[in-house]
């Protein structure tokens, strides 16, 4: 029997992926999980954003409208919110992809904009996105 293809682009979600460790944990558990005996070879590309992030200035206004908005949908909506501490660095690619993406226009252009060429460029039967991902690519194909 022939090894078939299956293309899947991957879309990271919060946090500081700068040192790409996710892409091979993400290739080797889709290949264990779609096909552990071979017969469809996975070939996986990342869409890791972290470089948009990194470029992209939070002013604190940015940062108390996104916890306004953040805080009334916690009031206003679910209740089971769930807290994580985090400090310096990763306190920038966690909370402040929240406020990017909440409050950065040119943010969100530019994520959408990159995910629809990594598309283009890359040509995937399957685009696979987790957490803060999933918001980018809906963005993108909308």
């Amino acid at each position: 029997m022939a090894t078939r293809t299956l293309r899947i682009l991957g879309v990271h979600g919060l946090g500081d992926h700068r040192d790409g460790k996710w892409i091979e944990r993400w290739r080797i558990a889709l290949q264990s999980a779609i096909s552990p005996g071979g017969e469809v070879q996975i070939v996986f590309e990342d869409a890791s954003y972290d470089h948009i992030m990194e470029a992209t200035k939070i002013s604190p206004w940015e940062t108390a409208a996104a916890v306004a908005k953040l805080l009334g949908s916690a009031i206003f909506g679910r209740r089971d919110i769930r807290a994580r501490g985090a400090g310096g660095d990763k306190m920038h690619f966690t909370a402040g992809y929240v406020v990017a993406w909440v409050e950065d226009k040119r943010f969100q252009r530019q994520t959408r904009q990159f995910v629809l060429d990594k598309v283009r460029e890359f040509q995937p039967d399957v685009v696979l996105a987790h957490s803060l991902g999933t918001l980018i690519t809906y963005n993108a194909f909308s």
